[in-house]
């Protein structure tokens, strides 16, 4: 091992957190907002975004709101800690609305 330390800036974790997030929620990642803070030591992320669906009656195998939006804040606070090496305490998510998938006609 080489002395010294590494650091990963406030910014950078902020980024990663925000792509993280638009990646498990399937939306464009200026459509996510991220707040970082401190919970007794650990990494708390509040998340603050659409979440993208198929339209109702699609024949697409189609979870519920909720049990996706569970699985993505697990799933964001899992890709978060793998990618920074930081421990993540909690992740909040607020879903501000639904981006329907347009649906494509096969040929």
């Amino acid at each position: 091992m080489v002395a010294g330390r590494t650091a990963i800036a406030p910014r950078a974790l902020e980024l990663v957190a925000r792509g993280v997030a638009a990646d498990r929620l399937a939306v464009d990642v200026a459509n996510v907002s991220i707040r970082l803070g401190d919970t007794n030591g650990l990494l708390a992320v509040a998340v603050t975004a659409p979440v993208r669906s198929a339209p109702l009656g699609s024949r697409r195998t189609n979870q519920g709101l909720v049990t996706r939006s569970e699985q993505a804040r697990a799933d964001i606070a899992y890709d978060i800690a793998r990618l920074t090496g930081s421990e993540v305490g909690n992740v909040t998510l607020r879903i501000t609305g639904v981006q329907i998938e347009k649906e494509r006609r096969v040929s």
